[in-house]
């Protein structure tokens, strides 16, 4: 299986078969989010274009292809700004010693913050 990793805005330019050109296509909209721009970059050559991911960011498997886009901040913001957008996050004037972690997944913040919910239940 082929990897695709991109960054959310950030646009590169990758060799795609017709199938994958295909699978990726259907991705383009979700709804009326752009999900994923993609245009041919001719001057690479026939089977060469120019990815560029919107706001949606995310995993998935298709047709031989997968296919991540990260977000431009990280995992810990990315969720902190959900939950604050969620009504879900209250602001303490406290300090926490976090031990700095590099390489979070989202998998993983999600495990930890199940865990915590968890115990705190």
């Amino acid at each position: 299986m082929e990897k695709i990793d991109l960054k959310e805005y950030v646009p590169c330019t990758r060799e795609l078969s017709d199938s994958q050109l295909k699978a990726l296509d259907a991705l383009r909209f979700e709804g009326k989010w752009p999900v994923l721009d993609i245009k041919p970059e001719p001057s690479k050559g026939n089977n060469f274009y120019r990815l560029r991911p919107g706001s949606i960011v995310g995993a998935l498997d298709l047709d031989g292809l997968s296919l991540s886009i990260e977000p431009k901040v990280t995992i810990q913001r990315l969720l902190y700004l959900a939950a604050y957008a969620a009504g879900d996050v209250e602001l303490r004037d406290e300090s926490f010693p976090f031990k700095q972690v590099k390489d979070v997944t989202l998998a993983d913040a999600w495990a930890w913050m199940l865990g915590a919910a968890a115990a705190d239940a």
